[in-house]
């Protein structure tokens, strides 16, 4: 425990070097006036990013870097709102003529980046290309058919009566692509994205940043920025740094050492949310030791998720013992709880015959993870469980963790629907593959029985009790080592306005402008 607490004084003394140190306020407040000078009537926005997109095709997968991205480009039939709210995006209306048929009516004359109409065949082409998807056709669940009636009709039927079809159907996954553009690109279609969206797709320049252009012909209104550059920049005191000095317009990933800071100066501010991210550990159940459900609630009790969430959020984040986000409907706190307890966690590994421990590895790909990992490995340490530390590239880590090349790895998981059936079937249902999110391999058939269970329950409050008992199940077989609610922590320079963030985190940057 004292190596433990000494971990923790080292990295907060890291944080504060980060924080104070000769790139400080100092430096930032010497250009704040010019750069704030600088910024009047500018319009070509700069954006930092903490890590890059993996695609620009919505129906080749859905990871939080690329979905910043992608909002900015597409449009679905429906999106959800700032106040949660089901509304209509390219559909203008929608009406259920069954408990498994809904007919939508499209919006005339929207155009795509390409100059072409958007028409009932793109919509149908859209989702059938999201069905053959192995990425992200799980949004696409319990769809029987999409049918073109005319130009502007599109049908949609449900094998079941499905009650997440209309959140599914705001996901980035069921985005509108144009048909002509897509086919002709092939499997090349990320470097040559056509949507209906605010912005059009300008150039790619790998490992270092997207360029947008603003969309002209948008159907949803005035288009403010001309451009929007989303600049990859990994270290946070960087995206800081870059910040203050106008160099960027807003960092979308603040560093929780730097967000003291950015609250105190007066030429840039912090905005903060709950996110509906969780960050969580994962631990392959298709691997020895961790088939073991013991094994997996000694690691759980033995992280000290308190004190991580102290140094990776600067306590900003919020502990939690359920596998899915406090943001999400559905969510409930009476399941399983892990106080930190190293000795629960030994007596646990003792009844699983691994009382001398275990060798293991845990896969992480960022600095802040790299953090977390360190903690987690002190820890584990404390309990006899030896952890080596592997890093690589996020896309990498995806495509290692798709193909169950892991023991145990930190990642975090976005609701993007707002649905609890996207925080649980999505991720624990053992039909769905690794590369649509049950990277944990969980496969508990009472698990996999209420999961269909609650998608066809049309009452909304029976349906929210069968989330209650899976969180409780999930909870008590120990299927991650849930660690906090991820907080959102956005830094926008000082006179730059339009920005509020969504619940979701389903941000579009068209009205962002300086005053």
């Amino acid at each position: 425990m004292k190596r433990i607490l000494a971990m923790l004084l080292t990295f907060a003394m890291l944080l504060g070097a980060t924080a104070c140190g000769s790139s400080s306020a100092a430096s930032g407040a010497s250009g704040a006036a010019a750069a704030s000078e600088s910024s009047k009537g500018k319009t070509d926005l700069v954006i930092a990013t903490a890590a890059e997109a993996v695609t620009l095709d919505p129906q080749d997968g859905w990871d939080g870097n690329s979905l910043y991205i992608m909002r900015q480009l597409y449009n679905g039939l429906v999106r959800l709102n700032d106040k949660m709210e089901i509304v209509g995006d390219l559909a203008e209306s929608w009406e259920f003529t069954s408990d498994t048929s809904v007919t939508f009516k499209l919006k005339h004359g929207v155009k795509f980046h390409n100059g072409d109409e958007m028409k009932a065949s793109d919509v149908v082409y859209s989702i059938e290309r999201a069905q053959k998807s192995a990425k992200v056709k799980t949004f696409t669940a319990n769809i029987a058919s999409v049918t073109a009636d005319d130009d502007y009709t599109v049908t949609i039927k449900t094998n079941i009566p499905y009650a997440p079809l209309m959140s599914n159907l705001c996901h980035t996954a069921n985005s509108i692509v144009s048909q002509k553009a897509a086919e002709a690109a092939g499997d090349k279609f990320s470097a040559a994205p056509v949507g209906t969206g605010p912005f059009k797709f300008v150039k790619w320049d790998s490992g270092d940043k997207i360029v947008l252009e603003k969309n002209a012909d948008y159907f949803a209104g005035t288009v403010k920025p001309t451009s929007l550059t989303f600049k990859l920049m990994s270290e946070g005191s960087a995206r800081t740094i870059a910040l203050e000095t106008g160099e960027v317009d807003l960092n979308l990933t603040v560093a929780a050492s730097d967000a003291k800071r950015i609250s105190e100066e007066d030429s840039v501010k912090l905005v903060t949310s709950m996110s509906p991210k969780i960050e969580y550990v994962s631990m392959n159940q298709k691997e020895k030791p961790f088939d073991n459900a013991l094994v997996r609630q000694a690691i759980n009790y033995a992280i000290d998720r308190k004190s991580l969430n102290t140094v990776a959020t600067a306590g900003y984040g919020e502990v939690t013992d359920s596998v899915m986000n406090k943001q999400i409907s559905g969510y409930t706190d009476d399941v399983a709880h892990y106080d930190y307890n190293p000795e629960k966690a030994k007596e646990l590994l003792k009844q699983a015959g691994y009382e001398n421990g275990f060798e293991t590895t845990i896969l992480v790909s960022g600095d802040t993870r790299n953090t977390e990992a360190q903690l987690i490995q002190a820890n584990l340490a404390e309990v006899g469980i030896n952890v080596t530390i592997n890093t690589a590239e996020s896309t990498a880590m995806l495509e290692q963790i798709n193909n169950g090349g892991y023991k145990m790895f930190i990642m975090s998981y976005n609701n993007t629907t707002g649905d609890p059936d996207t925080s649980l079937y999505m991720l624990f249902n053992s039909k769905v593959p690794a590369s649509s999110g049950n990277r944990s391999f969980t496969n508990i058939p009472e698990v996999d029985q209420k999961l269909e269970a609650a998608r066809v329950e049309t009452n909304a409050d029976a349906r929210m009790k069968i989330y209650a008992e899976l969180q409780k199940t999930l909870t008590e077989q120990a299927v991650w080592v849930p660690l906090y609610c991820v907080p959102n922590l956005v830094g926008i320079r000082g006179d730059l306005s339009g920005y509020t963030p969504h619940p979701l985190g389903n941000d579009v940057f068209d009205q962002l402008s300086y005053e």
